[in-house]
This record gives C-alpha cells, structure tokens and sequence, in this order.
C-alpha cells in the first residue's frame, strides 16, 4: 500500500538488525524483496470485500471500511504494488555458525 501513499511501515529494517544485534543473534542472511509486478485489480478487490465484511462482523466502525473502499476506488486509476519483504536468516548460536 506504501505504493499508492497509503499505511506507513512499522519500523525499517535497521530498526530489526539493530535488535538482533543487541541480543547477540547472528546475522546470516539478510535479503528485501521486491515485487516486480503489481497487484491485479481483481485480487485487490477480493481482498477488500473480505476485509470489509470480517471488520463488519467484528464492529469496526464504518469509517474504517469506508478507508477501504476509497483505496480500491484508487488502486482502479494507479498502480498497486505489494509493500518489499525484508527477510532475516539468523542464529543464536554463539559460535556464529549454523
């Protein structure tokens, strides 16, 4: 959603080696993923129809699904990618060995 302006990231990945660190895990591997392609509009809208109808049956307020709908009204006119996957292969092996 990063891709149409829309939810900002938790924290950066930084913030996660950062933690890793400072609790003696050892960094192996770390690789982000992009997509290359983007999400097709009928995925999407799928998607947001379930989301829509669980937030529903859960009590959320309306003018959070009303959020929804407007991203999907967007994601018609602009492309829609999926946000990059940060993956971390680690161990907490002192030796620093797997």
């Amino acid at each position: 959603m990063k891709s149409i302006g829309r939810f900002e990231e938790y924290k950066q990945p930084e913030y996660w080696l950062q933690l890793l660190d400072q609790l003696n895990i050892y960094v192996v591997k770390k690789k982000i993923i992009s997509w290359k392609v983007t999400v097709p509009y009928k995925v999407l809208e799928t998607m947001i129809i379930s989301w829509i109808k669980e937030w529903r049956q859960k009590g959320v307020p309306e003018k959070f699904t009303d959020q929804l709908k407007k991203l999907l009204k967007e994601a018609k006119v602009k492309e829609f990618k999926w946000s990059d996957i940060f993956t971390v292969l680690a161990s907490s092996n002192s030796s620093k060995h797997l």
